[in-house]
């Protein structure tokens, strides 16, 4: 009996200190189950940190687990596993979805896209929207499509397009000379629908004259969407640079514009309506019936959406024999080429 109770009195006092060398290297197996043992180092090591104060505790304590790992041999090893956060796992996977590829890549594939694909291709990440506003990009499509087309304006020649300032739009209004596709587009606007002066309403007058070509005369008004200008105090202007603004490729004085072409027999005295806003577009017919007149109500109104808009001067052309909305794009639309800097502009 007294041999019974010693053992019994080793196996419940037995703790992770009575452990010995000697009865891992002489035995053929583990003398007690490794999960039991495993556990209770866990919950071991459980207590001594619960005892500890805060002072006492390491800092990455709190940022690994003790996880329980099968050795080659079958026994059990306590592993110390980071904690990872799941919110911050999936963030990263969700930024991390996808490929992203070299820039050079995007610089070959964009001399295969065509122009009108280009806002397309521009949309489908950062890297290529880089490419389409560098200057190789705008010369290389040129060289593809208008560089060696007949009746290629001389505006648009080789050697009138060697700078940089306005690149963008110079090749873009090209590509509507001589891409078919472009020039199928201008033929569908240019139809009864697309030339409606209605469309022409809330826009300012920056601009008119007129001219005599054989025996008909042509009235032009250059309208552009109203732009609130700059804050800026009385005396003060900031001056930008000169360079960087002659290295803009995008840079087009002729932006939001559109100019009213309208064709007539008849030389008609007009008054001046610079600074006014279209506020009203009729077209009754004319004294003789044959053609239509064009009735233009200018006025002070700016963007109003009231009805009873206040017309200060009217442009009455009869009769009319054509009429054209000329985009700054489109080919006729008459281009003044030269480099304006708005005063107060901020520098980026």
């Amino acid at each position: 009996m007294s041999k019974s109770r010693t053992k019994l009195h080793k196996l419940k006092n037995n703790s992770l200190a009575d452990v010995t060398i000697n009865d891992f290297a002489n035995s053929v197996k583990p003398v007690y189950r490794p999960k039991k043992l495993v556990s209770n180092v866990i919950s071991v090591l459980h207590t001594i940190e619960k005892e500890k104060s805060w002072d006492e505790k390491e800092e990455y304590d709190s940022n690994f687990d003790f996880i329980s790992q099968e050795n080659e041999d079958g026994t059990f090893s306590l592993v110390a596993k980071a904690r990872t956060n799941s919110t911050s796992d999936n963030k990263n996977m969700k930024e991390n979805t996808g490929h992203v590829y070299p820039l050079d890549l995007w610089f070959l594939l964009s001399e295969y896209i065509r122009p009108e694909d280009i806002s397309v291709f521009a949309a489908v990440c950062r890297h290529s929207y880089e490419v389409v506003k560098t200057v190789a990009f705008w010369r290389r499509l040129y060289d593809r499509f208008c560089k060696n087309a007949k009746n290629l304006p001389k505006v648009y020649q080789p050697d009138s397009i060697n700078r940089v300032y306005g690149l963008k739009p110079t090749v873009i209004r090209a590509l509507y000379c001589v891409y078919p596709p472009f020039v199928s587009r201008l033929l569908y606007l240019n139809g009864i629908t697309k030339n409606d002066p209605n469309l022409l309403k809330h826009k300012q007058c920056i601009l008119q004259w007129h001219e005599k070509k054989k025996k008909d005369w042509f009235y032009y008004f250059k309208l552009k969407d109203f732009i609130k200008p700059p804050h800026c105090s009385q005396g003060t202007y900031n001056h930008l640079n000169l360079i960087k603004v002659l290295g803009d490729i995008s840079a087009n004085p002729d932006e939001n514009c559109t100019v009213l072409q309208v064709r007539s027999t008849n030389f008609v005295a007009i008054p001046i309506v610079l600074g006014l806003t279209l506020t009203s577009v009729s077209q009754p017919l004319s004294k003789g019936y044959c053609h239509h007149s064009l009735h233009l109500g200018f006025g002070s109104a700016i963007r109003s959406t009231t009805h009873n808009l206040q017309t200060e001067n009217t442009c009455v052309i009869d009769p009319v024999i054509d009429l054209k909305i000329l985009n700054w794009w489109h080919p006729l639309y008459p281009q003044s080429g030269k480099i304006q800097i708005m005063p107060c502009e901020e520098e980026s």
